[in-house]
């Protein structure tokens, strides 16, 4: 219970990512291939305006994340660091189970830059509130974000395979998901499959695709295998690599 300490908070950045295209953290393709979006949690938080407001959720954040396991850090990016009235806008909480990293993140956002959280985003058997607007908040990341970001360097093997492209079969699964989603009630990738952006990136010019119940005969050719360039999706927890971890703590 965070006693009145958030006004408003949603999945933003890659977890908002894999919850819109799978409504889970990772998702699985029916030959058993894995799209592993990222490692970290992102949540953003909206806090009273009021002095006081975001040390008081850290502080109830962090003793209840410090009882199931977790240390707790705050932080800024790096290139806020030199710049007026610089805060410390992050909660970085992680723990290892099972010889994993759990990192989960939390950014604090002023409350005019809020989104509107008029739709749901499916989170496993659960929903959560996630904002209206789902293309304005992906317009960040350069490249189609229906599709999977064969860029990330936490899990390399998870998406090696995707480096020769992703088949039809691939394809017309990410769309029957996003459909499955939407008809749950549920935001998802659906509205981004007929666009531009997407449509070009995965077919190339003069291929027309079909986003509907005729999706899964409208997938007639193979996606060209390339690397998205897609901003990385910045966690200071990267499970593989302990000495970058500290480097990217540190400017945090």
């Amino acid at each position: 219970q965070l006693d009145g300490t958030v006004l408003s908070y949603w999945p933003r950045a890659s977890t908002l990512i894999a919850l819109l295209r799978h409504g889970r953290l990772f998702g699985y393709f029916s030959d058993g291939r894995a799209d592993c979006v990222d490692i970290d949690i992102d949540w953003a938080v909206v806090v009273p305006h009021v002095a006081g407001a975001w040390p008081m959720f850290v502080r109830q954040v962090s003793e209840g994340m410090q009882k199931l396991g977790y240390k707790c850090y705050i932080g800024m990016p790096l290139a806020s660091l030199s710049k007026p009235g610089a805060r410390f806008e992050q909660l970085l909480c992680r723990r290892t189970q099972h010889g994993h990293q759990c990192p989960i993140a939390f950014k604090r956002i002023d409350t005019q830059y809020a989104p509107q959280l008029g739709a749901l985003c499916a989170a496993y058997h659960s929903f959560v509130k996630c904002p209206d607007d789902i293309s304005g908040q992906l317009t960040r990341y350069e490249g189609c974000p229906a599709v999977p970001n064969i860029g990330i360097t936490q899990y390399p093997a998870c998406v090696q395979w995707m480096e020769s492209g992703l088949s039809p079969d691939h394809v017309r699964e990410l769309i029957e998901r996003a459909t499955k989603l939407r008809e749950m009630g549920a935001a998802s990738m659906l509205s981004l499959w007929n666009s531009e952006k997407c449509e070009n990136m995965l077919f190339g010019e003069g291929f027309s695709l079909s986003v509907g119940e005729s999706a899964s005969s409208s997938i007639d050719k193979v996606s060209q295998p390339r690397l998205l360039h897609r901003e990385a999706w910045l966690s200071c927890m990267p499970a593989a690599i302990a000495a970058e971890s500290g480097r990217r703590c540190q400017s945090m």
